[in-house]
């Protein structure tokens, strides 16, 4: 599902975040993501493990969407996080520096309660993938 606030962010000139968030989205579907689930059977037994999982189809998916338009994968990213009218706002440094300076077991914790890594997790992720493509 792709919101309209990423489809207006067309309306500034760049369709790279566009780009960014099909690519993203498209490679759940490729994926077969959403599907998967009778196979994760383990999952069910296991605490936790289908979250996981799901944490880790978020950041393959983030990779797709890297390759098909590098210019707009850290706004993708924010916009699908944040939204359109917030990302814009954010100091990305800061947001990362403050993140990591208060890690610990609270924060690890929550992240394990999700089903998307926490924002700063994947801006460090795709900076650090952006490295070696």
């Amino acid at each position: 599902m792709i919101y309209s606030e990423v489809v207006e962010t067309t309306l500034q000139g760049s369709f790279d975040v566009l780009s960014y968030v099909t690519a993203h989205e498209l490679c759940h579907i490729k994926q077969k993501h959403l599907s998967k689930g009778k196979y994760l059977f383990p999952s069910r037994i296991v605490p936790l493990l289908s979250l996981a999982y799901s944490r880790g189809c978020e950041y393959t998916c983030d990779r797709v969407g890297y390759h098909f338009s590098p210019k707009g994968s850290i706004e993708g990213i924010l916009i699908l996080t944040l939204g359109k009218e917030i990302y814009a706002k954010m100091n990305i440094e800061k947001h990362i520096e403050s993140a990591k300076h208060n890690e610990g077991f609270w924060t690890w914790l929550s992240e394990k309660l999700l089903t998307h890594p926490h924002l700063y997790k994947r801006l460090i992720e795709i900076k650090k993938y952006s490295q070696f493509n």
